[in-house]
């Protein structure tokens, strides 16, 4: 029963920070005045939540999933989403603080861009098929 307590806050916790995708509410008014001459020294809500946002999204949904699995398979996944989550996370802040490089549509995606499509995606798939293979090596027993 305490493996649900725990997956319903992480669910929580989860949809919390993804519907900040949802409620935008910028702060630029109150954190910029008008002799503000740079974008730079102005701060947007959105602009801080949005790498937040797309990290939570992933637990958002492998929380779905494992609140009707059984215990082994959350204990399973939590002990790679407690490394790489965070990991994650600091990787996709860090890739949205940095001033992106400008160039031409041929260069391609940005840090940002890329972390935001990769990183997410990849602890997805990653953390599917840790809850996949143990489960399925739970059914055997």
């Amino acid at each position: 029963m305490k493996q649900k307590k725990i997956i319903a806050i992480l669910f929580a916790v989860s949809l919390l920070f993804v519907s900040t995708i949802f409620i935008r509410i910028p702060v630029r008014n109150f954190l910029c005045t008008e002799n503000t001459v740079e974008y730079r020294g102005c701060v947007e809500m959105t602009h801080f939540f949005d790498p937040i946002a797309i990290a939570f999204s992933t637990p958002f949904i492998i929380t779905l999933i494992l609140f009707f699995l059984r215990r082994e398979a959350f204990i399973a996944w939590a002990k790679f989403a407690v490394v790489a989550f965070p990991l994650m996370l600091g990787i996709l802040l860090f890739t949205f603080n940095n001033t992106p490089v400008t160039g031409s549509w041929i260069s391609g995606p940005t840090d940002d861009q890329l972390a935001s499509i990769l990183l997410p995606s990849l602890f997805l798939i990653i953390s599917l098929l840790i809850i996949g293979i143990k489960s399925w090596k739970l059914r055997g027993e």
